[in-house]
């Protein structure tokens, strides 16, 4: 019998972990997760209730299909697994080289005007350590192919660009002026096809990108290689978060660019199932126009628990 596959966003399975919901005798759907619940539940302090909520759930694990390490635009399901051992493996995969994109959270939160010019200016220099080190754990039969040290290759590569980005007005106001919009974002753009409708005001002014180059679906140039859905969901995102469609003013932050980028995974592993349920209407209501501009059919549902809201 199909059922269809409904997404969680963390905050419903945290609502599952404390009781203020209880899903569990929902038997006509397969609830759905992620390896960002992961990302998520390691921060916190106690993660026993988030996994035993899952399990409560009887929810499996969707992930990406990667194949040589690419990913192929399609996602897999793993069922029947227990959420603890997914989150063990998860964690032991992860701890295994110590490499993180964190290092590029400061051109997140400078993009949408984010005060955090001394760590922007250490990205390269950081991002180069780290690929050092990952590439040391090669074995030399590779890395003795190597011309040079791929460090040294993007950090030659990184510090022209992020030096010139530094030289930028930031102020969010400004950069949404020059789109035509004004300071609080474009939130009140609704309709059919918001986002097509928000490309039909900026076009004019960017006549060198096409919509799907703008929102992140289709590569800027000719030598790179087409994102897949996922990527390109949460590079809209952020493409949002600077315009100010339902965006959170907590992005400039850098410290919370990680959640932030977390509601922009959850949106993205969403539009590979029949629908995804938010605890908030904003990352629903980004959810629903992201997946009317791209065609998916997903459906995008906010669980709102206070009935004022």
């Amino acid at each position: 019998m199909f059922l269809p596959l409904v997404y969680l966003d963390q905050n419903i399975v945290s609502m599952q972990s404390t009781g203020k919901i209880d899903f569990s005798n929902v038997k006509d759907v397969q609830w759905a997760y992620s390896k960002e619940h992961f990302e998520e539940i390691r921060r916190a302090c106690n993660t026993k209730p988030f996994l035993d909520a899952l399990d409560q759930l009887s929810a499996a694990l969707i992930d990406l299909k990667l194949v040589a390490g690419k990913p192929t635009g399609e996602a897999i399901l793993t069922p029947g697994v227990p959420a603890e051992e997914c989150f063990q493996e998860y964690i032991e995969a992860t701890n295994e080289v110590d490499f993180s994109l964190d290092s590029f959270h400061p051109l997140i939160s400078w993009a949408c005007g984010g005060q955090c010019a001394e760590e922007l200016s250490k990205l390269p220099g950081q991002f180069a350590y780290q690929l050092d080190a990952l590439f040391g754990r090669l074995p030399q039969s590779i890395t003795r192919q190597l011309t040079s040290a791929p460090g040294e290759a993007f950090y030659e590569l990184l510090t022209p660009a992020i030096s010139s980005m530094l030289e930028w007005d930031n102020n969010i106001k400004s950069t949404r002026s020059f789109f035509g919009f004004e300071k609080t974002g474009v939130s009140n753009i609704g309709g059919d096809n918001p986002l097509r409708r928000i490309w039909e005001s900026i076009s004019p002014k960017i006549p060198q990108l096409s919509v799907e180059q703008f929102y992140g679906f289709a590569p800027l140039g000719d030598e790179q290689q087409p994102p897949t859905t996922w990527e390109g969901i949460v590079a809209c995102c952020t493409v949002l978060d600077v315009l100010g469609f339902h965006a959170e003013k907590k992005v400039r932050k850098l410290s919370k660019v990680p959640n932030v980028l977390s509601d922009a995974r959850h949106i993205a592993y969403g539009a590979y199932c029949s629908g995804i349920i938010a605890g908030d209407k904003r990352m629903a209501n980004r959810a629903k126009a992201i997946y009317e501009f791209q065609g998916i059919t997903s459906t995008a549902m906010v669980l709102c628990t206070n009935p004022e809201t």
